[in-house]
């Protein structure tokens, strides 16, 4: 065989090589970013029961884009300065619901799914269930310095059947 063949046929089969681990590798961080995304979702509820404005405003980008369920406005907040001084209205109503917490209220998330559309993309959506409706919500995650934030939050309600 001569040698520019050989070459080539090694060059391909060390690519081959190469590509699978990288599949690998990449499926490995695929799970590893659904894992953390999963986590930072649950902290983010978490802040949200416990009405920690901390740790709950520190879940979002600063350029995060939010739409509310309703009796909230309709339109979308776009940015820290629209976005923030709405969830502290929305903060003051929850406490003054139930004074008695925290936490003052109970989010468990229902039918979590992630999906890691990219190396610092995700998408995660989930259900709250109450007696009165069915909490649908939305968030796009992006990674910045190692860390999963909300780029985008969209919350809408329905009423149980």
């Amino acid at each position: 065989m001569p040698f520019g063949r050989v070459a080539i046929i090694t060059a391909v089969v060390i690519l081959a090589f190469g590509c699978a681990s990288t599949r690998q590798d990449g499926s490995r961080s695929r799970a590893a970013a659904q894992v953390e995304v999963e986590r930072a979702v649950k902290e983010f509820l978490n802040a949200f029961e416990r009405l920690d404005w901390q740790k709950f405003t520190a879940a979002f980008e600063d350029g995060a884009t939010v739409f509310f369920p309703v009796p909230e406005p309709p339109n979308r907040f776009t940015g820290r300065s629209e976005f923030e001084p709405q969830f502290q209205k929305v903060f003051a109503a929850i406490r003054a619901s139930n004074p008695g917490g925290p936490p003052y209220h109970q989010l468990k998330p229902e039918d979590l799914t992630v999906e890691v559309l990219a190396d610092d993309v995700a998408l995660a959506s989930f259900h709250l269930r109450n007696d009165q409706r069915t909490a649908r919500r939305t968030l796009v995650l992006v990674r910045t310095d190692n860390k999963w934030l909300i780029h985008h939050l969209h919350a809408s309600n329905v009423p149980k059947e």
